[in-house]
């Protein structure tokens, strides 16, 4: 079977993986930076594997079929093995990873994978059927999956403007997320909302953690029995690397970094879990977003904005004249570190939630936030 992968990223390589895995050795891989030219990719292949990052109209001779590593996973995975859908603008992940843990936490075998950062099809390949798949999905990874029986429960945790620059209107964008309903097994589930419970000892700050939370529950009871008693798992429920993560130092200031926050409503969320005024980070390549839907808490909970990356001057003439405080424009992320540090009194908190993609500096939001770790342990001013 002459088969093509196209995007060599964690998705592309856990295609091959799962293809090899079923006896596939006719395997031509197509990527910029590593294997054949995308610019060289011609239809004729058996199979043809697009990754999420890549946009299937923008491949020369767009291939008349293709599948998915998604698509590849969920078809390997055994037909009574329950899946478990998320998908939604903001939260995403974090709901992912609370739903996983709570599900381990009442004693049954759950992995997050997905878009979550550990393709699907290694997962199904590293865990075996009686494994509880919770299943990240982005919009890119939906356009890519046919409307066919796959989730036993799935959610929509919210939609709000993002992604413009690949959609073109946020009606287009919707749509795509909507097409996660039709993928559903004849007594799946589905809702938009989650009844709220309110648990004193949760660990993770902010009204919008608690209906992460609320959506968490209410997936682990649609696919499990859950205890009666939830508040010990609930107590020991961990956030994300990258989503409000707290970076100790030594300089007398409170650093956090939540470089996962490349939506608008992400970058409001983080700015409200703060009682206290903050100096705020934001930057990156843009998405073809409007931000001035954040001047309200730009003005109740920052003292200084920093902004970085291609998209600062777009942020600074669209803010500057609906907000009293003082805007810094930098080039880079390091240099907004710096500029923030020299902005900071002691017990400053600075806030990395960049709303931004951060793909003119660097490869991936994770690769983001591990810098910004970095410039804050290591850069003195």
């Amino acid at each position: 079977m002459k088969t093509a992968i196209i995007g060599l990223g964690k998705s592309g390589i856990a295609a091959g993986r799962i293809l090899r895995g079923q006896g596939v050795t006719d395997i031509t891989i197509f990527d910029d930076r590593e294997g054949t030219s995308l610019a060289e990719f011609a239809d004729g292949f058996d199979v043809t594997v697009i990754s999420p990052g890549i946009d299937p109209k923008k491949i020369p001779n767009y291939p008349k079929s293709f599948t998915s590593e998604i698509k590849l996973g969920l078809d390997a995975i055994s037909p009574n093995t329950r899946v478990i859908a998320i998908t939604g603008t903001d939260g995403k992940s974090t709901v992912t990873t609370l739903t996983a843990q709570i599900l381990r936490g009442a004693g049954y075998n759950a992995i997050e994978c997905g878009n979550f950062g550990y393709p699907l099809a290694d997962a199904v390949l590293d865990h075996g059927a009686d494994t509880i798949f919770v299943l990240e999905l982005s919009s890119y990874q939906l356009d890519l999956l046919p409307e066919k029986p796959f989730f036993d429960v799935a959610c929509i945790l919210n939609i709000a403007p993002d992604h413009l620059d690949r959609y073109g209107t946020i009606e287009n964008y919707t749509a795509s997320k909507h097409r996660i309903k039709n993928m559903l097994k004849p007594n799946g589930k589905f809702f938009d909302s989650a009844p709220h419970i309110e648990y004193s000892n949760y660990p993770l700050p902010g009204a919008h953690n608690k209906t992460n939370l609320d959506f968490a529950i209410e997936l682990c009871s649609s696919v499990a029995i859950l205890p009666d008693n939830l508040s010990p798992i609930i107590a020991n429920l961990a956030g994300l690397e990258h989503r409000m993560e707290p970076v100790p130092t030594t300089d007398g200031l409170y650093w956090y970094n939540d470089s996962k926050g490349t939506t608008i409503q992400a970058v409001s969320n983080a700015l409200k879990s703060f009682d206290s005024r903050v100096i705020l980070l934001l930057g990156g390549r843009d998405k073809n977003l409007d931000f001035t839907p954040l001047v309200d808490d730009i003005n109740a909970r920052c003292d200084t904005i920093v902004l970085f990356g291609e998209a600062a001057d777009k942020i600074s003439g669209q803010i500057k004249d609906h907000v009293t405080q003082p805007i810094i424009i930098t080039t880079s992320l390091k240099d907004a570190v710096e500029k923030a540090r020299m902005a900071a009194m002691s017990g400053s908190h600075i806030l990395l939630s960049p709303g931004c993609t951060s793909w003119d500096e660097f490869k991936s939001f994770e690769e983001r936030g591990k810098a910004f770790k970095e410039y804050v342990k290591n850069e003195q001013v």
